[in-house]
């Protein structure tokens, strides 16, 4: 099992409308960047899914992140030892 650093663009897409913290410090929804630390779990043609904690593929834990791997800029992989 490897550990991988994934950056990724954030879509932006804020649930709380009264927040404007990206119209007050300028940014676009492309300027947010996001970076995850996980366990690959799944990878489609589509997705990277990355776990927080080393589970099954199909487990259906919450502590998941599906990022669209057209919105990864790099990616690394850690090495355990």
């Amino acid at each position: 099992m490897k550990i991988e650093v994934i950056a990724w663009h954030d879509a932006g897409k804020d649930t709380n409308k009264d927040c404007d913290w990206k119209q007050a410090n300028e940014l676009e929804d492309d300027d947010i960047v996001v970076q995850s630390v996980g366990f690959v779990v799944k990878e489609t043609d589509k997705y990277v899914t990355l776990a927080m904690d080393y589970i099954e593929a199909d487990d259906s834990s919450n502590d998941r992140s599906r990022i669209p791997k057209g919105m990864i800029i790099s990616r690394k992989i850690i090495e355990m030892r």
